[in-house]
């Protein structure tokens, strides 16, 4: 039965438009409907796109002596660093993508710089840019929660709800968050606004997540909103202030005051 290479040669005409003939390596080229490209290994044997078998004997168009390893979760020792392998395979010589992406976590000689910077340290993707994303994920969801929390404490003052009872009662229920939990007891109520972020930083990220959801076809109902409520603490002149006087916008629509020396507020 004559071998398919179907889905190789598939795959050759998409790296023909990152790369001269479709490879990195001028070895690695046979041919417009005969290059191979490897998608997995084990011992002396590798398989292609289209699973066809073969024995290696180009040894990953190197020194591999010792054969190829697929490896699904564990450790791989490389000069002296340590890899952990948290999902997937890791491949050396022939990566089925265009641009090789290691999915793994490296615990190398720069994980100490990382612990020094962070309490927790995590590893997000393979794909540049991951990072990001999750840390605008994140923040979105914090000035959201910030957002919400204003608004409903607002109201409550509003209705006659003690504003420190309010955010004691939040804390022991459903509703509370890092802002019921940490920014109204430390910075808002008292009045201090000296949480440590300032509007016009979250305004950017809140604004950036926006548009990246944009730029992925994602709808942000909620998401729009709160860039219109950051945009409106911008446009007051706040952007050097601390994020927590986002409460401020709010009660002055309102003519409340949350927190502070009186009872009710």
């Amino acid at each position: 039965m004559a071998r398919s290479l179907a889905k190789n040669n598939a795959h050759f005409r998409r790296a023909l438009r990152r790369l001269p003939l479709g490879v990195s390596s001028n070895f690695r080229y046979w041919g417009d409907d005969k290059t191979l490209y490897v998608k997995r290994g084990r011992g002396a044997r590798v398989w292609d796109l289209d699973d066809n078998e073969y024995v290696d004997y180009r040894l990953g168009y190197g020194p591999v002596i010792l054969g190829h390893a697929e490896i699904e979760r564990g450790r791989v020792y490389f000069q002296g660093n340590t890899y952990t392998i948290r999902r997937g395979s890791i491949d050396f010589d022939n990566p089925e993508r265009i641009d090789p992406r290691f999915d793994i976590e490296a615990e190398t000689r720069v994980r100490p710089l990382f612990d020094a910077i962070a309490g927790k340290v995590f590893y997000v993707g393979a794909e540049p840019g991951l990072g990001q994303i999750t840390k605008l994920a994140n923040n979105m969801i914090s000035a959201a929660g910030m957002a919400a929390s204003m608004e409903a404490a607002v109201m409550a003052v509003k209705a006659g709800v003690d504003a420190r009872t309010l955010i004691d009662v939040v804390n022991a229920s459903t509703g509370r968050n890092s802002a019921t939990e940490d920014k109204f007891p430390q910075s808002i109520l008292p009045r201090t606004f000296d949480y440590g972020g300032k509007v016009a930083t979250m305004y950017k990220d809140v604004e950036l997540c926006f548009a990246e959801a944009r730029a992925l076809g994602v709808p942000m109902w909620v998401g729009a909103a709160v860039v219109q409520l950051w945009f409106q603490a911008m446009s007051e002149g706040r952007g050097q202030d601390d994020y927590t006087t986002l409460i401020k916008v709010i009660e002055g629509w309102t003519g409340v005051t949350v927190g502070g020396g009186g009872s009710a507020g």
